[in-house]
């Protein structure tokens, strides 16, 4: 059964009558969500709620006040889109899962945060640049190996050892313009 330009014009009336028995295309708000049992209000008919079945391609978990696309009659409701949602939609693979653009790049972006979580993350490349206003990084413990040059520069630098500080290399160089402070009970030379 086809839908009709009659039931699309339907989407816009003040008053639904589900009582017929006449498909409806429309919008609805999500009133109440518990688990899969969603509940949606029809236009014009705010105080009635009506179940749900998700059934869309994408794994959508409505919130309340989402204005959903749903499509039914009497005996069996069905939301099929999102017109306007704050809820979420989220994958889950019983197994491995992977992303990929071989020939390409992959984006992800976020309006408020990317968050990533895992007992290990990975990060293989050739190049890697983070670019940020600010950067913290907090860890038990951290290390870090480079076989080449480490070259860090900055407009000022402080470093605070709560404990013992070894600095350990072949040659040391401390080269200042102005001058070098020292400032402890006991320097040992030799």
């Amino acid at each position: 059964m086809g839908i009709t330009l009659d039931a699309l014009e339907r989407c816009t009336l003040d008053q639904v009558d589900r009582s017929a028995d006449e498909l409806y295309l429309g919008p609805a708000r999500v009133v109440t969500v518990a688990d899969a049992d969603v509940r949606v209000a029809l236009p014009g008919d705010p105080a009635e709620e009506i179940a749900v079945a998700m059934a869309m391609a994408l794994p959508y978990r409505p919130a309340p006040d989402d204005t959903l696309l749903v499509i039914g009659k009497a005996g069996g409701w069905y939301a099929i889109g999102v017109l306007a949602g704050r809820g979420t939609t989220s994958f889950s693979a019983h197994g491995d899962l992977e992303i990929a653009a071989p020939n390409g790049r992959l984006d992800l972006s976020a309006g408020h945060a990317v968050r990533l979580a895992a007992p290990r993350i990975d990060a293989i490349a050739r190049r890697f640049q983070v670019a940020a206003d600010r950067l913290v990084e907090r860890c038990q413990q951290a290390s870090r190996w480079v076989a080449g040059l480490l070259d860090v520069r900055a407009k000022q630098s402080t470093t605070v050892v709560e404990d013992a500080h070894l600095l350990k290399a072949r040659t040391i160089l401390v080269r200042a313009d102005e001058q070098i402070n020292l400032d402890s009970e006991q320097v040992h030379l030799g």
